[in-house]
């Protein structure tokens, strides 16, 4: 239940295994990589290309570089503690990583020396002012492309509720 409420490496840094059917040998990315070379990745290894229409680059035979930064996201949940109702964003660069919380909340950590996240630099690093502007560039950058909610026409209303979705 309070698994989105942290973007700290114990909730973000997990293992990921994928194979597919026809899969013969492993592959291994060893670099840090985000969800968005998944769907690369797929078409990829099905011989399909993306075209541009998808974020995120194929991970298949070092298609996805270790120097790109990576961005995570983590939202608030009402059913959480109420000091942990604010919303995240991380940007990683090479070994450093920058927290921005909604609630005025700044940390940066060099997860080489602390991969545990145990000492804020963001008061002492030069880096921070740099990758704080860089994740509120990207979030002003991700308002802008955000699509309007579709309005579920009559037909398609009609059938979620013979469904049991909608009363």
């Amino acid at each position: 239940m309070l698994h989105g409420t942290s973007l700290y490496e114990e909730v973000v840094h997990v293992p990921l295994m994928v194979k597919h059917p026809f899969q013969r040998r492993g592959e291994t990315v060893e670099h840090r990589v985000s969800l968005v070379d998944l769907v690369p990745t797929i078409l990829e290894a099905a011989g399909l290309q993306a075209g541009g229409l998808v974020d995120g680059r194929s991970l298949r035979a070092g298609g996805a570089s270790s120097s790109r930064k990576i961005f995570s996201e983590g939202f608030f949940n009402r059913l959480s503690p109420k000091p942990l109702w604010r919303d995240q964003t991380a940007v990683y660069s090479g070994a450093l990583k920058f927290i921005f919380s909604s609630n005025g909340q700044r940390e940066l950590y060099d997860l080489a020396s602390d991969p545990r996240e145990h000492r804020n630099l963001f008061s002492r690093d030069p880096a921070a002012a740099e990758m704080e502007r860089v994740v509120h560039q990207w979030l002003k950058g991700a308002q802008a492309v955000s699509a309007p909610v579709a309005k579920p026409d009559p037909a398609t209303l009609e059938r979620l509720r013979s469904l049991g979705y909608l009363q």
